[in-house]
């Protein structure tokens, strides 16, 4: 094995002084800046020696050691201190890549398994202590090998639970990022439903929005890497083929699963045949770019279903480089099927199997060895492992854990190794082994905290039932045990080094998962004890509950971000993460949870479904039904109905649309509220302290505005009964959180006051100030229908000529409205569309009432002025407005420019954004045009 040279030796020591650049941290002091947290040392040291003598002692063992492997491996354990990279660290481990001369290296034959080769670690995740036996290192180097010559391999890794699949994945990501390769890494989710069911084509929906999801979070990090990481692709390249993706996300999410099942069936198929040759597009224009490489893990969840099918079509129709699958091997039910799946690509199986006795025992005794046993008594552990584990490597690796991070001494005697691993079992994953894990895992963290012996520290059952760890999360879990942020941190911090824990392919920022072949064992016998796994379950709940309820602000001084989350991923990941929990809870916890519930589909009916129907909403309640399914007993579905019987009933848009009024519907909406709110207690002049129930009590009272108005004739006697909604919404809402949904009833009852037997002025006496108010909290799409409204009250107290001015410049913000929405990054979509669309609608409607109304020169007047106003915008894009177009107002987006921001569309309304004065002139002024 070669070391380093003095000019290698020379790189790597000015790397890691520090990144050079003015706005670059010192690695080193940053080092020790973050070894607070996490460096375990002797409680009478000092905390500031400990840092400094922990950091000399990393810098150290690099400079001393010859060995270029385990210089690497001191380092990156120097990195494991921290919960994310920054660009030194980055910078590091390319450094180290670009040092060694193959991703992989062999271990000698006499070595059986290898040590870590090189940076052993996903991007931005620790660094994987788990064993790379000979076989498993010879599989990654020849197919790397292949991509090397160009011959494009495909590749099934089979194996059962625990033989390295996602390890193998891991190391395949870091050879092919290492040849600058676009790589998206992604993993299948499992389908929890029974097929034929509708609720079997909404997982199947679900399941292939997140594999596209994850697909184009991987192409993000290809053209906005993290800090120090390497861009892959150009940057308008990427957002290009970012915006497709978003398309094809959009062609999977707009589909209304209900009714019959045979019919939802045909219209799921459709539109993922139409999501099938958007992702295939983007992956090939990829491809024919860059080396691009997809690595799928977990596919056995979903080969037999047709999502494997789906995406076995797509990678099978693309121009990749590298397509690997990783899946356990199916049942002989299920063979042929997934036998014709992965047969789409042609992929050639890639199996892996146990360690042997001899790769056994030199990884082992190379473990123990490292941690000062002797030869002897580590080969003595070897023969004891072997035979507990049958080579099974998560068992090795887990078992080398135990007597070499626990409080097992270096040669202890033979009945004090088999108490640590076996517990009195023959198998390591016996019940008797399972405990030894938990011993292991729960002293560690004991005495890793300075607990007294004894001390209830409970982690590892925790573990088994959490499928998503993040830090975050288990802040939030363990606060209910006694332990503070740090400690909770610091925790985090140690299991994710451990090898008996799995990241979700090279996504840090989704966390890990205790190893399946362990998770699912343990969690198999907590299910035979329900009041404890539903004791280990509660605080999960509750953590995520508490997201929901928690109006928190993202990177955005929005402050209706609570509404915007409905459109987030990583948002709509957490709370199926909670309603999975919430449905191991017995009935008699079930209050709390139903309140939650409430509010989220209110939330999210309110920030969508008022304008146009959303496919979250319907989820939403089909998802109630297969949670409360799931609860013992029988739980009480009436909450249930109700919510069903108002989304079916209210009107999207109705305000806009004009036309009929089916009183009917809206009576049924009505009457569906009213007995949600007597279910629930809530009095219209009665505002509940806590959330959720205070914001359940805001959204009714607006949604009952609606419902109350349009249930009646609306003649002016009818107007009170929704303006008592309205204003006791508008008065609920005095904390900071709900200001923005007071300004909403402030102009509720102002429009209200125009839509029949209209009194301009009793409308006009409630906006003083709610410009001001909207501009502050950036409503954008408020001020839009705020400047709706100044126009209809200028129609109605005889400033006609002005009410048209108006109009138009409600127009041009509905037009920006499509790029600027309630925060960053929003592509037009079904949403804004309408809102844009009922504004032009409202504008030719009031000019042909005038020319109805024999108002000649006004409708001349007002043609020529909207025209000219929009005249710039026909000049920009080069061409006149078409001869139907006589106010020359600018088209709506198309279907394809929907969830895009690179569209032509998007590249107008900009236009129109930044040179058309948007924001210079009042609201309710003239506008500045010449005629």
């Amino acid at each position: 094995m070669r070391q380093f040279s003095s000019a290698e030796r020379e790189r790597l020591v000015a790397v890691l002084a520090g990144v050079p650049g003015a706005d670059s941290l010192d690695f080193r002091r940053q080092l020790v800046a973050l070894a607070a947290e996490s460096v375990p040392g002797r409680p009478d040291v000092p905390e500031s020696a400990r840092q400094r003598d922990h950091l000399r002692a990393i810098v150290d063992t690099f400079l001393a050691c010859p060995d270029q492997r385990a210089a690497i491996g001191a380092l990156a354990d120097a990195l494991l201190i921290t919960r994310e990279y920054t660009g030194a660290h980055v910078r590091l481990r390319d450094e180290f890549a670009a040092i060694e001369a193959t991703p992989v290296l062999e271990p000698p034959p006499s070595a059986g398994v290898s040590a870590v080769p090189g940076p052993r670690h996903a991007p931005q995740l620790p660094r994987d202590h788990r064993p790379v036996s000979a076989a498993l290192g010879r599989k990654v180097t020849d197919l790397l090998t292949a991509v090397d010559a160009g011959r494009r391999p495909r590749r099934d890794v089979i194996a059962d639970s625990g033989c390295g699949k996602s390890l193998l994945l891991q190391e395949i990501n870091a050879g092919l990022r290492q040849r600058r390769h676009v790589v998206l890494f992604v993993t299948a989710q499992a389908l929890e439903s029974d097929p034929d069911t509708l609720e079997f084509l909404r997982s199947t929906q679900g399941a292939c929005d997140r594999l596209i999801s994850a697909m184009a979070d991987d192409v993000v990090k290809a053209y906005d890497p993290a800090e120090g990481e390497p861009g892959r692709i150009d940057a308008d390249f990427g957002r290009e083929a970012l915006d497709t993706l978003r398309a094809a996300r959009g062609a999977v999410q707009r589909v209304f699963l209900a009714g019959d099942f045979e019919e939802a069936r045909a219209t799921l198929l459709y539109a993922l045949d139409q999501a099938k040759w958007q992702v295939v597009e983007v992956l090939n224009t990829i491809a024919r770019r860059h080396p691009l490489s997809v690595l799928v893990d977990d596919v056995h969840t979903v080969v037999t279903t047709p999502v494997g099918e789906w995406l076995a079509e797509c990678l099978s129709l693309t121009e990749a480089d590298t397509v690997v699958f990783a899946r356990r091997p199916a049942t002989r039910r299920e063979e042929e099927r997934a036998r014709r799946v992965v047969g789409l690509l042609a992929m050639t199986p890639i199996r892996l199997t146990a360690l042997t006795r001899d790769e056994t025992a030199t990884h082992v005794v190379h473990e123990l060895r490292r941690a000062g046993w002797r030869e002897d008594t580590a080969a003595d552990c070897a023969r004891m492992i072997f035979g507990a584990t049958n080579g099974l490597p998560i068992g090795v690796v887990t078992c080398c854990e135990i007597l070499t991070a626990g409080d097992v001494p270096p040669d202890a005697p033979p009945e004090r190794v088999g108490a640590a691993l076996l517990g009195g079992d023959e198998r390591w994953d016996g019940p008797q082994g399972v405990g030894a894990i938990r011993t292991f895992i729960d002293s560690s963290v004991r005495r890793m905290l300075g607990r007294p012996a004894g001390a209830p520290v409970e982690i590892f059952d925790l573990l088994a039932v959490i499928r998503r760890c993040t830090p975050d999360l288990l802040v939030g879990v363990l606060a209910a045990t006694g332990l503070d942020e740090q400690e909770a941190r610091q925790v985090y911090d140690w299991l994710s080094a451990r090898s008996f824990v799995t990241w979700f392919d090279d996504d840090a920022e989704l966390g890990w998962r205790l190893h399946d072949f362990l998770r699912e064992n343990v969690e198999a016998r907590l299910r035979q004890d329900t009041l404890r796994y539903e004791e280990l379950h509660r605080p999960v709940e509750a953590y995520y509950r508490d997201l929901i309820n928690l109006d928190q602000e993202r990177d955005t001084d929005s402050p209706y971000i609570v509404g915007a989350r409905y459109e987030d991923p990583e948002w709509q990941r957490n709370s199926e993460e909670w309603m999975h929990h919430a449905a191991m809870l017995s009935a008699r916890h079930f209050t709390p949870i139903r309140l939650t519930l409430i509010r989220l589909f209110l939330e999210a009916f309110w920030w969508w479904d008022t304008e146009t129907s959303s496919v979250y909403s319907e989820r939403l309640l089909a998802s109630f039904h297969t949670l409360l399914d799931q609860l013992d007993g029988t739980p009480d579905r009436e909450w249930v109905t109700c919510l069903e019987e108002f989304h079916a009933n209210y009107v999207p848009g109705q305000a806009m649309m004009g036309g009929e009024v089916r009183r009917d519907t809206w009576r049924a909406a009505d009457r569906a509220l009213a007995r949600l709110g007597r279910m629930l207690d809530l009095q219209r002049d009665q505002v509940p302290d806590d959330d959720p129930l205070r914001r359940i009590h805001i959204l009714l009272c607006c949604l009952r505005g609606d419902t109350a108005w349009y249930r009646t004739p609306r003649r002016a006697a009818d107007r009170a009964a929704a303006l008592g909604w309205l204003r006791a919404a508008e008065e609920a809402c005095v904390r900071e959180a709900e200001l923005w949904m007071g300004n909403w009833a402030v102009w509720m009852q102002a429009d209200l006051w125009l839509a029949v037997d209209p009194d301009p002025e009793r409308a006009g006496a409630l906006l003083p100030g709610l410009a001001e108010r909207i501009d502050e909290q950036q409503d954008n799409e408020l001020r839009v229908h705020l400047t709706r409204t100044l126009g209809d009250i200028a129609w109605h107290d005889g400033r006609k000529a002005l009410a048209f001015d108006i109009w138009a410049r409600a127009v041009l913000y509905g037009l920006v409205y499509n790029i600027e929405q309630e925060v960053p990054d929003q592509a037009p979509n079904e949403y804004s569309r309408s809102v844009y669309r009922g504004l032009c609608r409202h504008l030719r409607r009031r000019l042909a009432q005038a020319e109805a109304e024999g108002l000649t020169d006004l409708t001349r007047t007002a043609t020529e002025r909207v025209r000219a106003y929009f005249a710039p915008y026909w000049e920009e894009v080069g061409e006149p407005p078409s001869p139907d177009n006589p106010l020359g107002l600018p088209p709506e987006p198309r279907d394809e420019d929907l969830g895009k921001v690179t569209t032509d569309f998007a590249e107008d309304a900009t236009w129109v954004l930044e040179n058309m004065r948007v924001r210079d002139e009042p609201l309710d002024s003239p506008l500045t045009v010449q005629v």
